[in-house]
């Protein structure tokens, strides 16, 4: 029998530094008789960026490498791939500025005009922000006939809160429309009402006091919401999906499992289907690998130029442009 107390027994002075030895010594006891603690508990994994800025970094030396590139006869591409998937965000701006100052044109328009097919779409991918790549990718899954709901609900169900706000701002500002307006009038049912209010509703603020009654509150709510009851009373789902900071999020899906014979992905498969499915599980499982630290591994832009299925290609582009700089 491992005795746990040994550890908190007074058999030292009881200044701060020994009882924080203690508590150390305790917690460690602990672990090598209960396990770890869960892994929404622990400390997520940093997320590293997969490009980052270069040192001795030029970008008067960039851009005519850029401008020489796109006049060689038949364009010298491996170039352009090299210098823009090897700079960070804001040097790639740098490199446009001093471009537009040498060239008297905009690089995106260069660009554009010098590639093709999914190389095009991945360096002007590149020449934007993630919000303003976001942004463009919301616009174009709603303009025109149809809507491209697989893109909508990526965009909107797998972003952060802030990550939204900056989304609606670049989208306000490049077309001048707002994409709550642009949501409702393309989307209609359930799936429009967890889109706006997930566009819409303002998270709750993480705390640093849990609150262990409110998330057994909300598990249970969700369990009697749903695989409880005949029917499914979306509205609640969405009310707590929408609301709720991420961190309670995870604790919730977590306890979830003491009400429900089925974890909170099983749920969600058993009790809606189509858009809305997709939705619900893109934020359940978005919730729990964040809960858990798991990330996209180290995954460098140049790698999306190698698949040759054209859809796979877009995929890829839109995952790399998306984490090269998170």
């Amino acid at each position: 029998m491992v005795d746990l107390g040994a550890d908190l027994r007074l058999s030292a002075p009881s200044t701060p530094f020994f009882c924080e030895r203690r508590a150390q010594n305790f917690v460690l006891r602990l672990q090598t008789v209960i396990g770890p603690p869960p892994c929404f508990l622990q400390e997520p994994e940093p997320r590293c960026p997969t490009v980052v800025p270069v040192k001795d970094f030029d970008p008067t030396h960039d851009a005519a490498r850029i401008d020489a590139a796109i006049k060689t006869k038949g364009v010298d591409e491996q170039t352009i791939i090299d210098i823009l998937t090897r700079r960070s965000c804001q040097q790639r701006r740098e490199i446009a500025f001093e471009y537009e100052r040498m060239a008297k044109k905009d690089l995106s328009s260069a660009l554009k005009g010098a590639l093709s097919g999914s190389l095009e779409a991945l360096m002007l991918g590149l020449m934007k922000s993630t919000a303003q790549f976001d942004a463009s990718e919301l616009r174009a899954s709603m303009k025109g006939l149809g809507t491209d709901e697989e893109v909508l609900i990526e965009m909107v169900c797998s972003r952060s809160e802030e990550e939204l706000m900056e989304i609606k701002k670049e989208y306000r500002e490049m077309f001048k429309k707002e994409v709550e307006k642009d949501i409702a009038g393309d989307t209609s049912g359930n799936l429009a009402k967890l889109l706006l209010a997930l566009v819409q509703t303002r998270r709750d603020e993480p705390s640093n006091v849990v609150d262990y009654q409110k998330i057994d509150e909300d598990a249970r709510s969700l369990y009697e919401a749903g695989v409880k009851r005949k029917g499914t009373d979306v509205t609640t789902w969405i009310s707590i999906m929408s609301q709720r900071s991420v961190p309670h999020l995870q604790k919730v899906f977590e306890r979830y499992k003491r009400y429900s014979p089925y974890d909170i992905k099983e749920s969600i498969k058993k009790e809606v289907k189509g858009d809305l499915e997709k939705s619900f599980l893109t934020l359940g499982t978005s919730n729990q690998r964040d809960a858990c630290g798991e990330r996209v591994g180290p995954v460098h832009p140049s790698v999306s130029l190698k698949t040759e299925n054209s859809s796979e290609k877009k995929n890829s582009s839109k995952l790399i442009i998306f984490i090269s700089e998170v």
